[in-house]
C-alpha cells in the first residue's frame, strides 16, 4: 500500500495515536489522505509526530479539517527542514492571516515542497502579502492555490503561477488597492502570457497605476488594461496608452476633466514621447498649470505625430504659455492648438506671437475668452506679417477694443492667408469694423469673419456692405 486515503470519518483523540503509530511503521506509505476528518491541531500532532521520520511520505492531504492556526505552525516546523514532502493540501481549515504567515516563513526556507493548496481559508491581505512576498525567491514552488479567500490580487498572482496558460485576469471590485497593483506588476514582469486585464473599480491610486505602467508599457505582448471606476487620474492615462493592440491602433486620446496635473502630464509626456499613432490630445477642463506646460513644450519638441492639441479650460497663464510657445519654435507636425479659457494676457499673446515667425505648420490657433486686450492683438498682427501658414485665428471674448484699428488693419493687409478670424464679443464698435472691411477687399481667400456682439452702428455696417 503507497496510499493511505480515510474520508469522512470523525478521528477521535483517543484513536489518533494508535493510527499514527501504524502510519510511522509502514514505511511503504508515500501519500498520506486523511480529508473532512474534523481533525483539529490536538489531533494533528500525532500526525506530526509519525512524520518526523518517515522515510517515504511526500504527498499530504488535511483537507476540509479543522486544523486551524495552530496546526499550520506545527506542520510548517516540521517542513522546515523536512525535506521529502513536496505537496500539502490545507484547503478549508479555518487558516487566518496568521498561519498564512507561518506558512510563508516555511516558503521562504523549503526548496522541496512542489504544491501547496489553501484554498477557502479566511486568509486576508495581510496573510496574502506574506505569502506573496515569501514567492518572490521560491523557485521551486511551482503550484499554489489560494482561491476563495480574501486576498484577491494574491489569489490571482498564485494562480498564475500555478497555470502559464492563463491570459485573461478579471479582478474587477474586489479592492486590491495599490498593494494588490504592485504584486500583479511584480508578476507581469516575467509573464509572458497574460494579454488583457480588468482591474476596474479597485480603489488603485496614482501610486498603483505607475507599478503598471512601469512595467507594462515595453510589453509588446499586452494587449488591454481596463483600470475604469478607480478614482486616480493617472489610471485613465495608463489605461488609454497601454491598451491599443496592433490591430486597434489608438489615434485619439480623449482625457478631458479628469483632474489631470503635473505627476499625470509627466506620464503622459513620456508615453507619447515615441508615440507614432496618436494625433489628437485633449486636456481640456483638467489641472494643466505652468508646471504642466513644461512637460507640454517637451512633447511639442519632441513628438512627430501629434496634429491636434486642446487645452481649453486649463490655468495655462502667461508663464505657461510661454513653455507651449517655445515647443511650438520646434514643432514640425501640430495643426490645431486650442487655449480657449487659460487666463492668457497680453504678455502670452507676445509670447505666441514670437513662435509664430519662426513656425511654419500651426494652421489654426483658439485664444478664446482670454485677456489678450489690444497689446496682445499687436503682437499677434504683428507676427502674422511673416507668418504664412496660420489660416484660422479665434480672438473672440478678447477684451479687444476701439484701438485695434490700426492693428487689425495692418494684419489683414500683410497677412493673405487667413481664411477665418473671429472677433465675436469684443464690443470694438465702429472703428474696428473699418479694419475688418479692408481685410475683406484685401484677402481673396479670408472667408468667415464673425463680429457678434460687437456694438457694430449703422456706419459700421454701411462700411462692411460696402467692402462686400
Amino acid at each position: 500500500m503507497t496510499k493511505l486515503t480515510i474520508h469522512d470519518n470523525k478521528i477521535e483523540e483517543k484513536e489518533a495515536p494508535q493510527l499514527g503509530d501504524a502510519i510511522n511503521k509502514n514505511t511503504c506509505i508515500s501519500a498520506l489522505d486523511l480529508t473532512n476528518n474534523q481533525i483539529n491541531h490536538h489531533i494533528l500532532q500525532y500526525f506530526i509526530n509519525a512524520l518526523r521520520n518517515h522515510a517515504s511520505i511526500t504527498s499530504l492531504n488535511f483537507n476540509s479539517n479543522q486544523i486551524g492556526d495552530q496546526g499550520v505552525q506545527c506542520l510548517t516546523n516540521i517542513l522546515k527542514t523536512q525535506k521529502r514532502i513536496i505537496s500539502l493540501s490545507l484547503d478549508n481549515n479555518q487558516i487566518t492571516d496568521q498561519g498564512a504567515q507561518y506558512l510563508s516563513e516555511m516558503i521562504k526556507i523549503n526548496r522541496t515542497l512542489r504544491m501547496l493548496s489553501i484554498r477557502s481559508n479566511k486568509i486576508g491581505l495581510q496573510g496574502g502579502h506574506c505569502i506573496a512576498d515569501a514567492l518572490k525567491d521560491n523557485t521551486t514552488l511551482k503550484k499554489i492555490y489560494l482561491s476563495n479567500n480574501q486576498c484577491a490580487a494574491i489569489e490571482t498572482v498564485c494562480e498564475i503561477r500555478s497555470d502559464e496558460t492563463v491570459t485573461d485576469i478579471d479582478l474587477t471590485h474586489n479592492e486590491i488597492g495599490d498593494t494588490g497593483a504592485q504584486y500583479l506588476a511584480d508578476l507581469l514582469r516575467t509573464n509572458t502570457t497574460i494579454k488583457k486585464l480588468f482591474l476596474g473599480s479597485n480603489h488603485i491610486s496614482d501610486t498603483g497605476a505607475k507599478y503598471l505602467a512601469d512595467v507594462l508599457q515595453n510589453n509588446t505582448k499586452f494587449e488591454s488594461l481596463s483600470l475604469r471606476g478607480n478614482k486616480s487620474s493617472l489610471c485613465t492615462l495608463v489605461e488609454i496608452f497601454l491598451t491599443a493592440s496592433e490591430d486597434q491602433v489608438c489615434t485619439e486620446a480623449n482625457v478631458a476633466d479628469r483632474s489631470i496635473g503635473d505627476d499625470e502630464l509627466r506620464f503622459l509626456v513620456d508615453a507619447l514621447r515615441n508615440n507614432m499613432t496618436i494625433v489628437s490630445l485633449n486636456l481640456s477642463a483638467n489641472k494643466i498649470g505652468e508646471e504642466s506646460a513644461k512637460y507640454l513644450s517637451d512633447l511639442l519638441q519632441n513628438n512627430k505625430t501629434l496634429l491636434t492639441l486642446n487645452l481649453r479650460l486649463n490655468k495655462v497663464g502667461d508663464e505657461g504659455t510661454n513653455h507651449l510657445a517655445n515647443g511650438l519654435r520646434n514643432n514640425t507636425t501640430l495643426q490645431k492648438l486650442d487655449l480657449c479659457e487659460n487666463n492668457i494676457g497680453p504678455l502670452g499673446a507676445q509670447y505666441l506671437a514670437d513662435a509664430l515667425r519662426e513656425n511654419t505648420v500651426l494652421m489654426t490657433l483658439i485664444l478664446r475668452d482670454n485677456n489678450i486686450s489690444d497689446a496682445g492683438l499687436e503682437h499677434l498682427a504683428n507676427a502674422l506679417n511673416t507668418n504664412k501658414t496660420l489660416n484660422v485665428l479665434d480672438l473672440s471674448w478678447n477684451n479687444i477694443k476701439t484701438s485695434s484699428r490700426r492693428h487689425l488693419t495692418n494684419m489683414f493687409q500683410c497677412n493673405q492667408n487667413l481664411t477665418a478670424v473671429d472677433l465675436t464679443g469684443n464690443g470694438q464698435g465702429d472703428c474696428s469694423v473699418i479694419g475688418v472691411a479692408i481685410g475683406i477687399r484685401n484677402n481673396k481667400n479670408l472667408t468667415t469673419v464673425n463680429l457678434r456682439c460687437n456694438r457694430l452702428g449703422d456706419e459700421g455696417t454701411e462700411i462692411l456692405c460696402q467692402a462686400l
